[in-house]
C-alpha cells in the first residue's frame, strides 16, 4: 500500500469517526492529526485512547488500533520496525471490520525482502553463519519461498564443505593418536556393523524418551544428522551428546569423522563436530544459535 492510499485510509477512518458522532476525547484529537498528517501525534492519542480500553466501545477500540497500525507503517523505521509494525497491525487487523489486513499483507513483503537481502549479502561476503541466521528467520515468515531456502540451504552447505577443506585443523597424522585414543576407549563400537552403529547414534541423541533426530544419512567419513526445528532447543541444552557422536563415530570408522546437523524443515546448517587433535575430543561448531 502506497503513502497516499495510507493517507486516505486515515481520512476515511475520521469521516467514519465524524459520522458515528465519537465521544472519546483522545480519539477525536489522533483523527484530527493523522488527517493533518501528524502522525506522530496522532499515534500518542491512538495509544492513549487504547489505554483507557473502558472508554471505548468495539467501533472506536477497532478505529485505535487501526490508527496505531497505520501511523506506525506511515512513519516506519527507525521509530517502528518491521517487526514492531507486524505486531501491532497483526492485533488490529484480527478486530472485526479492521481496514488492516492489507497493511499487514505489506509489511509481511517488507519482512521477507529485508531478511532475503540481508541473506544474499552474508552468502556473497561467504559470512556462514550470518546468513544461517538471516535465512531462517527468512523461513518464519508468512509467504516465504520454499524452492528460496532449498537453494540457499545448497549454498550453504558447499560453504561448509569449502571451509572443511581449507580450514584442515591438522593435518591427519595429528589426528591419528586422537583417533586411537577414541577406539581404545570405546572398543564396543569397533564391533557394530552399520545398522546397529546407527541405532546408537540415535539413542545418544534421545532426551527424555525424545529422538531429537528425524534421519540421519552416513555416507563415508561424514555423518549427518537431521533435526526437526521443534527440538533445537532440547538439542542446544545437550550439546554434549553431539561430541559423543562424534567421537563414537571417529572411533567406530577409525577416521577423521565430521557429523554436521542440519535443519530438517529447511536443510540449513545448524551445527558441525570436528575432532580436535590436542584434546582428541569432537568439538561442537554452532553455526546458527537460536
Amino acid at each position: 500500500m502506497m503513502r497516499g492510499q495510507l493517507a486516505l485510509s486515515l481520512l476515511l477512518v475520521v469521516g467514519m469517526c465524524n459520522a458515528s458522532g465519537c465521544q472519546n476525547v483522545a480519539l477525536v484529537s489522533a483523527h484530527k492529526e493523522a488527517a493533518e498528517g501528524q502522525y506522530a501525534a496522532a499515534h500518542r492519542d491512538y495509544q492513549a485512547a487504547l489505554n483507557h480500553p473502558d472508554k471505548l466501545n468495539r467501533t472506536q477500540r477497532r478505529q485505535a488500533l487501526d490508527g496505531v497500525c497505520l501511523t506506525e507503517h506511515l512513519i516506519g523505521a527507525p521509530t517502528y520496525s518491521l517487526e514492531r509494525q507486524y505486531i501491532d497491525c497483526t492485533r488490529a487487523a484480527a478486530e472485526p471490520g479492521s481496514d488492516s489486513g492489507q497493511t499487514v499483507t505489506q509489511i509481511e513483503k517488507a519482512m521477507r525482502v529485508s531478511a532475503e537481502l540481508k541473506t544474499e549479502q552474508a552468502l556473497n561476503s561467504h559470512n556462514l553463519s550470518e546468513a544461517i541466521w538471516n535465512a531462517r528467520d527468512y523461513s518464519r515468515k508468512p509467504g516465504a519461498s520454499r524452492a528460496k531456502i532449498a537453494e540457499w540451504s545448497g549454498q550453504m552447505w558447499q560453504l561448509v564443505a569449502s571451509r572443511d577443506r581449507a580450514q584442515v585443523s591438522a593435518p591427519q597424522k595429528r589426528l591419528r593418536p586422537a583417533i586411537a585414543r577414541l577406539s581404545r576407549e570405546n572398543p564396543h563400537l569397533r564391533r557394530l556393523r552399520r545398522q546397529a552403529f546407527e541405532r546408537w547414534v540415535r539413542a545418544q541423541v534421545t532426551v527424555n524418551g525424545q529422538v531429537l533426530v528425524s534421519d540421519l544419512v552416513l555416507k563415508g567419513a561424514t555423518l549427518r544428522l537431521w533435526v526437526p526445528e521443534r527440538a533445537m532447543p532440547v538439542l542446544a541444552a545437550n550439546l554434549d551428546r553431539l561430541s559423543r557422536v562424534n567421537d563414537g563415530f571417529a572411533a567406530w570408522c577409525g577416521c577423521d569423522a565430521k557429523t554436521d546437523v542440519g535443519l530438517s524443515n529447511t536443510g540449513l546448517p545448524a551445527y558441525l563436530l570436528r575432532l580436535d587433535p590436542d584434546t582428541a575430543r569432537s568439538q561442537v561448531l554452532v553455526l546458527a544459535p537460536g
